[in-house]
């Protein structure tokens, strides 16, 4: 269990997101003589106590929402906060825990058609929520895998929970518009009090359908990862409130306020998506920068994630291969000064997971909906990277081998149209394995940013 002092205030920091000085949260405490330990999940524990059962002398009180003023309780040691998140979380990294996040999926929401709609997908985050993950993810694209667009549908599930994490898994920030982006992200930000976090990467998808996307918004190949680096600090300055004057060479802005900043302070936290794959058969698998370079590589622009990033986001890499570029990137932060090897910065593996008694049907389904998802076909050599499927310890032995390297939080694609059926077994043979109620925390919300804001070309406040 992490502690920080903050202006004379003791956070005990075991799961969701911890207000520490300057969040509004620890503004309305009183400062002197209180002790503010937030436990994690609907089920909560302290010593054998139950929630509104008393511990010691301690009566503990149970918030719900961001009505609740704390200034009438001068003498609370204990307090469970849910939904007023605005400050800085911890994740353990080597004690056997890891977050375990569920993609709810609002493309399948499009492509399952009755099968799995969106009021299904609301209703799935809120099973995720009662189950006890730690967030709940939504995807990005325009043209190439069509969807419900993300940040509404966050807005949807936020209404209808209180505790999960929000996040897009991945958002792809260069195919909207910076300063809307800035709006939309602060809105969920509010409307969730402080639950989201922001997933960011390039995409993929079927090369045409790549390709007139990114020229939907005058972008190319050759253009999107600059777009997509200038875009993101961009964002930085324009969620940290005030005029923003940016001079990058694809975005400029000049003297442009957003209007209104999220809960989370100077911003929520940004995971950014690095590391890809590409198999040694041609058209096969999701990625599409294959070239002489990079067949049968796992290889990605990981200084990158060491300049913007507050988490990493990766998929299809082998543990092995995930832990050599992991020790890379932590090389390259503390060769610039930056320290990434701590139990805050976010390391989450994105895999798509059937839960199934029978292996080789359960590798069957996965592989049919892979292939429906990304309307593209799947070698077995991509299925071995990305697809985790079987009966449920065999699942749990793939997660305890990315655990065992360094992983701390996984994104969980559910490979099934039965999508509330394999959330119930994942949670049923899964995550009391992984996602333990025993010190491991919770990172997707409430945890604010820490990375260095880095702006190209003279960008400042």
């Amino acid at each position: 269990m992490a502690s920080v002092q903050s202006e004379g205030v003791e956070v005990l920091r075991v799961a969701t997101g911890v207000p520490v000085a300057g969040s509004r949260l620890a503004n309305s405490l009183p400062v002197a003589n209180t002790n503010l330990s937030v436990l994690r999940g609907r089920s909560k524990t302290l010593q054998g106590e139950r929630v509104n059962d008393t511990v010691g002398s301690s009566q503990l009180q149970r918030f719900v929402g961001n009505g609740k003023s704390l200034r009438e309780y001068p003498n609370i040691t204990i307090i469970d906060l849910l939904g007023i998140a605005a400050g800085v979380s911890d994740v353990m990294s080597s004690d056997g825990n890891a977050q375990l996040g569920v993609y709810i999926n609002n493309r399948a929401a499009v492509f399952l058609g009755e099968e799995f709609t969106m009021p299904s997908l609301v209703e799935l985050a809120i099973q995720a929520e009662d189950a006890g993950f730690g967030f709940v993810a939504v995807g990005d694209s325009v043209l190439a895998k069509p969807r419900f667009a993300p940040i509404v549908t966050l807005a949807a599930v936020a209404a209808v929970t209180r505790r999960i994490g929000l996040t897009t898994g991945i958002l792809q920030p260069h195919l909207h518009h910076l300063v809307t982006l800035a709006q939309e992200l602060a809105t969920l930000d509010v409307i969730s009090a402080g639950r989201t976090s922001l997933g960011v990467g390039l995409g993929t998808g079927p090369r045409d359908l790549v390709d007139a996307e990114l020229a939907l918004v005058g972008l190319s190949r050759k253009t999107r990862a600059r777009a997509f680096e200038e875009t993101i600090s961009a964002l930085i300055m324009l969620l940290s409130g005030g005029p923003t004057n940016f001079n990058g060479e694809v975005y400029k802005l000049t003297d442009v306020d957003a209007g209104y900043r999220p809960v989370q302070r100077p911003g929520p936290p940004i995971v950014i998506a690095c590391g890809a794959y590409v198999p040694l058969e041609a058209g096969q698998g999701p990625n599409d920068v294959r070239n002489s370079t990079t067949i049968g590589k796992f290889t990605g622009p990981l200084e990158r994630v060491v300049r913007l990033g507050d988490g990493w986001v990766t998929g299809m890499a082998t543990p092995s291969e995930w832990r050599s570029m992991w020790q890379k990137m932590v090389a390259s932060a503390n060769a610039v000064g930056r320290s990434i090897n701590t139990p805050t910065f976010e390391r989450r593996v994105n895999c798509f997971v059937n839960v199934g008694d029978n292996q080789e049907r359960a590798r069957q389904e996965g592989k049919a909906f892979l292939e429906a998802y990304h309307r593209l076909p799947m070698d077995d050599e991509t299925l071995d990277r990305w697809l985790i499927s079987g009966p449920a310890e065999v699942c749990v032995e793939r997660f305890r081998q990315f655990i065992d390297v360094g992983v701390n939080s996984f994104q969980l694609v559910l490979a099934s149209s039965r999508q509330q059926e394999q959330l119930a077994r994942v949670a049923e043979g899964i995550l009391p394995d992984i996602h333990r109620d025993d010190g491991a925390t919770e990172l997707s919300a409430g945890a604010a940013r820490t990375a260095p804001n880095v702006m190209p070309n003279g960008g400042d406040k």
